[in-house]
């Protein structure tokens, strides 16, 4: 766990302790010391965070680069919403009372009842949802938003493809692809072909089926989510000059149909500018958060559960209970 420590007097807090890799069985509540904001940094009082596939394969040991075993025992959690507590040393733009959301590094965990944070990577979460429903945004918009724009280049006009487009990353990236200008095509499971309709998709295919053979060598860009077996079909779906964008891992750049195809990885950064930006999309309602599941701090291991099964629209919120 990398929440500091502090003195011997230090405030506790509540929080999903992950005591060895493996099942959902091994997550422990437990009575923790509060971290406390060093300089540039604030502390949040939480008020919702989210479940993410990141964080079930650093349950399960298979993310070792981020999970380490000898940082374990280890505090999961990705997202956060709610407000600041306290600033540290050098924190101005910052006050407790303020409402706002964002991401910490793999180095501190949300799945807690406070997070210390960088003072220059949160932003105001949007107006018009609730605070706690805000917790579930970061990590996957910022990711979309990232894994289209800045990895994928996205343009205007172009074809793109969002393998697995119901899901938390995936039902932003649709919404982006289509609000941005993008001719989108989108996969799921049958029974959410019409969701990702409704997210804006102009093309929505049924992962089971055969249709997406169709599409070979007709793709700008192709946003992969699910990875694996799916990378091929990625590959084959390129135009000869396209971008792959892999989130579930590395891409394998030996299965490229053409040397001009190109592939970089998904990866999601932190700014306060994409965090504004996002929550004034959701304030104008040009794109839409989908909670498919709620759960409490003490059922992460539930959240995570559904999570594994597939098949949910958008995200699965934690809301955190708060001391008095």
């Amino acid at each position: 766990m990398s929440q500091d420590s502090g003195s011997k007097t230090a405030k506790m807090m509540k929080a999903m302790i992950l005591p060895q890799f493996g099942g959902v069985d091994q997550f422990r509540l437990q009575e923790i010391e509060r971290p406390v904001p060093t300089a540039g940094e604030v502390l949040i009082r939480i008020a919702g965070t989210s479940v993410n596939p990141v964080d079930v394969k650093g349950r399960a040991g298979e993310v070792p680069h981020l999970f380490p075993a000898e940082r374990l025992p280890l505090l999961l959690g990705f997202d956060a919403s709610g407000h600041v507590e306290e600033v540290g040393t050098g924190v101005t733009d910052w006050k407790p009372g303020d409402a706002v959301y964002g991401f910490p590094g793999a180095d501190r965990g949300t799945f807690a009842q406070f997070v210390c944070l960088r003072a220059d990577k949160i932003a105001a979460p949007p107006k018009s949802i609730p605070l706690a429903d805000a917790g579930a945004i970061p990590l996957a918009a910022m990711t979309a938003w990232h894994g289209l724009m800045t990895q994928g280049e996205m343009q205007r006009g172009q074809r793109v493809l969002i393998q697995g487009g119901s899901g938390g990353v995936g039902h932003f990236a649709v919404q982006f692809a289509h609000r941005l200008g993008a001719t989108v095509y989108a996969t799921a499971s049958g029974k959410n072909k019409r969701f990702l309709q409704e997210l804006g998709a102009d093309v929505a295919i049924d992962y089971n089926t055969d249709q997406r053979k169709e599409l070979s060598g007709q793709m700008d860009l192709v946003f992969d989510l699910a990875g694996g077996e799916t990378e091929k079909e990625s590959w084959a779906a390129l135009k000869p000059e396209g971008m792959l964008v892999l989130a579930a891992g590395q891409p394998n750049l030996a299965l490229a149909h053409s040397p001009g195809q190109r592939a970089r990885f998904a990866m999601a950064q932190s700014t306060r500018e994409e965090l504004e930006r996002v929550a004034r999309m959701l304030d104008d309602h040009q794109v839409s958060l989908t909670i498919s599941g709620r759960f409490t701090l003490e059922q992460v291991g539930k959240a995570q559960t559904q999570l594994e099964q597939g098949g949910s629209q958008g995200k699965l919120l934690v809301s955190v209970s708060q001391p008095a």
